[in-house]
């Protein structure tokens, strides 16, 4: 499979370019064909002809390498061999791209990045409008009175638990501790109902901020509830050489258990001017 992961990247890579080229083209043979320009060939790839249509005086190709496209307008070549003739003459045709006057020509060159810049528009609105997949912990808490000890935060007072899932900040939905981290920032130090999931029974609890005027915003006294599970060791690193692997569970430090990665940072944190001993659970032991 790590074989056949460049390949892959490289046919999308292909098919990406392909795709963004023949936009572009297809900009300037919509405003060539406005103009009165004549095109002779709309292709999608280069080389050899591997399909061809004509049903009127344009001749549709799909060809052999996927690397862009082309739109080929009649007479676009004409002023290079007549400067190349250097006879002073040239006498574009009718239907040619230098037979359309200049301020279409100039349209007929800005079609194609403007179709880019419209197609990136239409993609994003698309995106936007169907959603996007979420990632991060679940809007899980953990009171800040088992992490890092402080007491009477507004999570506590208001009545929070650790394990809570939350699922709104006032009207505002949450799906992850990112979510609920932007709706704590924009609801400010002003109160609001939490709507959460405690084993299985909806609450509904009033949550009052509190302004910390060092860090310089609002204050709820919360950690994501996530499982301090190591994701990956970097080679070479501290954690490598101490024996840690992807996949361990941290138990313990220094004999202190930890019952989130919130515990484990706070306590690891705490004690960086000093040795560690880790206790882990490796593959269920």
């Amino acid at each position: 499979m790590d074989i056949l992961t460049p390949v892959f990247a490289g046919l999308g890579i292909l098919i990406c370019l392909t795709v963004i080229v023949t936009i572009h083209e297809a900009g300037h043979f919509l405003a060539a064909r406005w103009a009165g320009v004549d095109v002779e060939a709309f292709a999608i790839g280069w080389g050899k002809v591997l399909w061809a249509w004509k049903p009127g005086r344009t001749e549709y190709r799909i060809c052999l390498l996927p690397l862009g496209g082309y739109c080929k307008m009649k007479g676009e070549q004409d002023l290079a061999k007549a400067l190349e003739q250097k006879d002073g003459s040239f006498e574009p045709s009718e239907g040619s791209l230098f037979g359309a006057p200049p301020w279409k020509r100039i349209l007929i060159s800005l079609a194609g990045p403007a179709s880019n810049l419209l197609f990136a528009f239409v993609l994003f609105f698309c995106l936007q409008a169907s959603g996007y997949p979420l990632f991060g912990p679940p809007a899980r808490i953990q009171l800040a009175s088992e992490v890092d000890g402080r007491s009477s935060t507004p999570a506590e007072l208001a009545g929070l638990r650790t394990g809570d899932l939350v699922l709104s900040v006032g009207k505002e939905k949450v799906n992850t501790f990112a979510d609920l981290q932007q709706a704590i920032a924009a609801n400010g130090p002003r109160s609001a109902v939490w709507n959460l999931d405690r084993g299985g029974e909806i609450l509904s609890l009033t949550v009052v901020p509190r302004y910390d005027d060092v860090e310089k915003r609002p204050i709820v006294g919360i950690y994501p509830d996530e499982e301090p599970i190591v994701a990956t060791v970097e080679h070479g690193s501290i954690a490598a050489f101490g024996g840690l692997r992807p996949g361990d569970k941290i138990l313990a430090v220094d004999g202190q258990p930890v019952a989130s990665s919130a515990a484990f940072f706070w306590k690891a944190d705490k004690n960086t001017s000093k040795d560690q001993t880790q206790t882990v659970s490796r593959g269920g032991n």
